[in-house]
């Protein structure tokens, strides 16, 4: 057994020889395709840079058809990097998306050419690739797309690999070290996960690729945010082969991932709008803003009593003077910050770069009550609020891609529901949050804006059915009975249990 295993990681590295070939005679560039909505099929070899490439292909708004994996049938085995080929079956699985697995057995440039041109006959514009230093491969890849005249997105060729392996570690995903080159680096990180141990022990060796570009190690991800579930490595051999040392996985299986718990952290204190259905008034006429030092005590608490994520929520909170503080607090904690926001201050250039130079959110969730000025003005009594808010999302994308927008659904918008998913999508928004309303606070006063479930549902479903189409990575409701929930429309829609 442990031959064959050999046999087949030799026969791996000289077939991955094959692909990157010499170097391209052609001196043609392809165009780096950003648009939106437009359908990508993305190489997937399950290691960390084929996850920030479809990290990458996501904030972009690409529409992602189906993962593609090289393989070798007659060896059993994907060709770059030497794993089973079933891990890559159960993270297909564990993303929720098609995986094609391309045979190129016997004579792999010609076969990849002819799966290039079966894509772009299948009416997919893009083929995203997430190399990063393979300069022979990029080129081959480069020639068969102009060919067969197929757009290649290829996000990582200009990132730092550093910077790479940072926003790696940043993202939370879990890449299992699967390869060591013991004469470049310890075989101990063999099956460990990559983090910033990891990272700071490269920095101590000389002439090393921060991605393994050079051979130093490969990585397969094994958890990660898009994974539903995570995968667990039931049987594996280390395997000595020339200068490397392999983690080779005999049996793997999909698991459920623990329930991530939130706290929900009130700063109290005021806001810079006065909407008309606010829970929270209450609180914002009558409370003070909590003070910096019960508001760390608080974080500190949420830490030590097993809470991985801290949400962030007001009154208004940019409104507090020591928000940046507070949330790179909760960071050095290890817990995962998230922000309700109604976006005025990031209408500022100058707050908004200074504030995400500074932070690092997991997302950030903006309220936005209509693609109409007026009627989301009416709904916050502040004039020129929207016109603020959309400056705010347009500023905030450019630092951070995991925005979403709340909608607060009420007698004077449900009817709009499809039309603002529409235009949120327009704006470059990949999230969104459809909301119901609780008799408390403002609303009291306000009960003309509560609608019945049977008169907006219609705008709902037509809502999230095109927040499907146009491929939002996140699409949740809340404040609604469950038993909406029986419908198919609700399906991989999230639903926000009562806090």
């Amino acid at each position: 057994m442990l031959k064959k295993i050999e046999e087949s990681i030799r026969y791996v590295n000289k077939q991955s020889r094959f692909l990157n070939g010499k170097r391209s005679r052609f001196n043609k560039k392809i165009k780096l395709c950003y648009s939106k909505n437009t359908k990508i099929a993305l190489s997937w070899s399950g290691g960390k840079d084929s996850y920030l490439l479809l990290q990458k292909a996501i904030e972009n708004g690409f529409k992602i058809k189906f993962l593609f994996n090289l393989i070798d049938k007659e060896k059993k085995i994907s060709i770059t990097p030497p794993y089973n080929k079933e891990l890559m079956v159960l993270q297909s699985k564990a993303l929720g998306l098609p995986l094609r697995q391309i045979d190129l057995s016997g004579n792999p440039r010609g076969k990849f050419k002819e799966f290039v041109v079966s894509v772009k006959n299948q009416g997919i514009d893009t083929l995203g690739m997430g190399y990063i230093g393979l300069k022979g491969q990029r080129e081959f890849v480069q020639d068969t797309a102009i060919e067969a005249k197929i757009d290649v997105f290829e996000p990582l060729c200009s990132i730092d690999q550093k910077e790479l392996l940072k926003e790696v570690i940043k993202h939370k995903i879990k890449p299992l070290i699967i390869s060591v080159d013991y004469k470049k680096m310890s075989k101990m990180w063999l099956g460990k996960v990559v983090n910033n141990n990891f990272l700071n022990y490269l920095d101590k060796i000389k002439n090393v690729s921060y991605c393994g570009e050079r051979g130093e190690f490969q990585t397969l991800v094994v958890d990660a945010p898009f994974f539903k579930k995570k995968i667990i490595m039931e049987n594996y051999t280390p395997v000595k082969v020339d200068d490397h040392y392999y983690l080779y996985v005999n049996k793997a299986k999909l698991i459920e991932k623990p329930c991530r718990r939130t706290y929900i952290l009130h700063l109290d204190g005021p806001c810079n709008q006065r909407c008309l259905f606010c829970m929270k008034s209450d609180d914002i006429e009558n409370k003070p803003k909590k003070s910096y030092d019960s508001v760390i005590e608080e974080i500190q608490k949420a830490a030590s009593s097993g809470y991985a994520i801290i949400d962030f929520y007001g009154g208004e909170p940019t409104t507090y003077l020591f928000l940046k503080d507070i949330i790179c607090f909760a960071n050095k904690l290890g817990l995962e910050a998230t922000l309700a926001t109604n976006a005025i201050m990031f209408s500022s250039k100058d707050y908004t770069k200074d504030f995400f130079n500074a932070v690092n959110l997991m997302g950030i969730r903006v309220s936005l009550h209509s693609y109409n000025p007026k009627i989301h003005d009416k709904i916050t009594q502040i004039q020129g609020s929207w016109e603020k808010t959309i400056k705010g999302i347009r500023n905030i994308l450019k630092f951070n891609k995991r925005l979403s927008v709340n909608i607060v659904i009420t007698s004077l918008n449900y009817n709009q529901l499809p039309e603002i998913t529409e235009f949120v999508h327009s704006l470059g928004v990949k999230g969104i949050k459809f909301s119901g309303l609780y008799s408390v606070g403002r609303i009291l006063k306000n009960k003309d804006l509560c609608v019945d479930h049977s008169l907006f549902m219609p705008y709902l479903k037509k809502a999230l059915k095109l927040s499907k189409k146009l491929n939002f990575f996140l699409i949740e409701i809340e404040k609604m009975p469950k038993e909406i929930l029986k419908d198919n429309i609700f399906k991989n829609v999230r639903y926000i249990e009562d806090l």
